[in-house]
């Protein structure tokens, strides 16, 4: 087993020790306990760090990645309403001297969607070349989506000098920085792509407008 592990005798039968000596945590039934109560509280809209702050707020010094492990045992994961606004706001662009501003026209319109489509031309190195072109990065729209709770960002209008490689890396990177943010998952459109989308009836049986939450 050692040599297949690819590990000495030694370690192996040291690492075995130590776990066995491994104090349980008393307050880990709690915490599952007090996870799922949360998670039904809140109607499944929790994510990571809202559900971190829960428990800091119950008393338990926990971080993310213990809250996260916390969640995936309790079967504990966001399940969000299904949600449709049209949302177009062709005049927003990233603030230039603050990169975690976002105008509250913005966020009022974005709130809770499902999918933003939100325009990402430049990167941060770009942006500082081109602020004045009516544009945004890929960070700032990832701080938009986060800020207004939404349930998939759509990164739009990929600058014409990006080939699919540098999309690709681009998606990759916000991707891995969403789930920091609580953002649910990121996009990148391609040609030909298409989103289908139904109509929701409102508390009163009337029905409500629906679309693509879109920022350019």
């Amino acid at each position: 087993m050692c040599e297949i592990l690819g590990v000495s005798r030694c370690n192996y039968y040291s690492a075995v020790r130590r776990k066995e000596h491994i104090e349980p945590d008393p307050q880990h039934d709690e915490l599952i306990e007090w996870v799922q109560k949360v998670a039904d509280a809140s109607d499944f809209t929790y994510g990571v760090r809202r559900m971190k702050r829960a428990l800091n707020s119950l008393g338990y010094p926990v971080g993310k990645q213990r809250t996260r492990a916390l969640m995936k045992e309790a079967g504990v994961s966001v399940r969000r309403r299904r949600k449709y606004k049209v949302t177009t706001n062709s005049d927003h662009q990233q603030p230039v001297d603050d990169p975690l501003r976002v105008d509250e026209a913005v966020l009022e319109l974005a709130q809770g969607v499902d999918l933003l489509v939100h325009d990402a031309q430049f990167t941060s190195e770009e942006f500082a070349q081109r602020s004045n072109w009516g544009h945004s990065t890929v960070a700032y729209a990832l701080e938009v989506a986060h800020q207004a709770s939404v349930s998939e960002l759509a990164l739009f209008h990929h600058d014409p000098s990006h080939c699919d490689d540098t999309v690709d890396r681009l998606l990759e990177w916000a991707s891995d920085t969403a789930e920091g943010l609580d953002v649910g998952r990121v996009s990148a459109p391609a040609e030909g792509q298409t989103v289908t989308l139904a109509a929701a009836q409102s508390a009163t049986g009337s029905r409500r407008h629906f679309g693509l939450s879109s920022t350019a």
